[in-house]
């Protein structure tokens, strides 16, 4: 099974929430990439950056037996 976490949030709520995470846990046991959209952004560029970013954490999963 592959599992990861792409956590798409508002400004960097995703980036404290996983750090958050981190600290309580000493590591984060799983592969994670963070998106922080900000309300200038793009909505076909977060689309596009998310797209690559399943691709790599399924990559990062599946080989990292």
């Amino acid at each position: 099974m592959t599992v990861g976490i792409l956590l798409v949030s508002h400004n960097n709520i995703g980036t404290e929430l996983i750090n958050t995470a981190r600290q309580m846990l000493s590591c984060c046991p799983l592969p994670t990439k963070v998106i922080s959209i900000q309300t200038k952004d793009n909505p076909e560029a977060i689309r596009l950056e998310m797209d690559e970013d399943l691709k790599n954490l399924i990559k990062v999963t599946v080989f990292s037996y």
